[in-house]
């Protein structure tokens, strides 16, 4: 049923998924297009095209060879009789004229088409990055509500199937077992118990979701978001750790404070599992 519930939630996270991957891959196109498609700009070959020079062949863009008689030289009337052709005003896409020579008027020109090209791709770059972030929040929220209904409904062998290692309490009554090993000088086992009891007990009223692969400090930052639970869990799990993993020995003293002080953890948890109620 657990596993079942989890393939539905996954399932219905996925059209989410699918319609955020395909907006970023929508906007990625659209900025990628703005950036190779550049603007054509009649005449953009031809630096002196829309104007007529005596010296000058726009059909064959180049330069007229001078003709001049043998022996003849010009003289100064002659200079000043040469007809000089005033450059025609040109008319630019959006209907003015620009009579600058050199390109230096007031349209657009190539650094305004790349100044909004560079605002458009900071824009569309700030949406994506807004939208993904909501995509992942929402997602965020679903999983913990699926986790906390899922917890719900666990029975305390289904709690304790998903301890981090196997235990050979028949009856799953950690508590006892710790005792029992405590009284007879085991404090390697009785600290193993007893870490296994504050687990499956926070599973069991929702404080964390007990989860096989999960780490010591992911239940730990479950736990900080209820009131006076996280200082005594990390109080037996810090000495859970040093045994289980480090192989090290028990203080009796230090096990005496974590057993005195499960009767508080207890309170606070019901009192945390009552204000989850509501």
């Amino acid at each position: 049923m657990i596993e079942a519930n989890k393939i539905r939630n996954h399932q219905g996270a996925r059209p989410v998924v699918f319609f955020s991957l395909l907006l970023a891959f929508v906007w990625l196109s659209m900025t990628s297009g703005s950036l190779c498609a550049a603007p054509a700009n009649d005449g953009s070959t031809d630096a002196l095209g829309g104007h007529e020079y005596p010296w000058y062949d726009a059909d064959q863009r180049s330069v007229k060879p001078l003709e001049q008689e043998p022996g003849s030289k010009p003289t100064s009337n002659e200079r000043a009789s040469v007809p000089i052709a005033k450059p025609k005003p040109a008319k630019t896409p959006g209907g003015t004229t620009n009579t600058a020579v050199g390109g230096g008027g007031g349209g657009p020109g190539p650094m305004g088409e790349g100044a909004g090209t560079t605002l458009f791709v900071i824009v569309a770059t700030i949406i994506l990055v807004v939208i993904v972030a909501l995509v992942m929040t929402f997602l965020y929220i679903e999983s913990t509500k699926s986790e906390t209904t899922q917890s719900a409904g666990r029975s305390r062998k289904q709690s304790i199937e998903q301890l981090p290692f196997d235990l050979d309490s028949a009856d799953g009554d950690f508590r006892a077992a710790a005792d029992a090993a405590y009284r007879s000088g085991d404090l390697r086992k009785a600290i193993i118990y007893l870490y296994s009891h504050v687990l499956v007990t926070l599973d069991q009223n929702r404080l964390i979701r007990l989860r096989k692969g999960k780490t010591n400090r992911q239940y730990l930052r479950e736990v900080q978001r209820h009131n006076g639970v996280s200082g005594y869990f990390q109080q037996v799990m810090l000495p859970f750790e040093s045994v289980f993993f480090g192989d090290h020995e028990m203080d009796a003293d230090q096990f005496q404070r974590c057993w005195s002080g499960l009767n508080g953890f207890h309170a606070k948890v019901k009192d945390n599992a009552e204000m989850l109620l509501g």
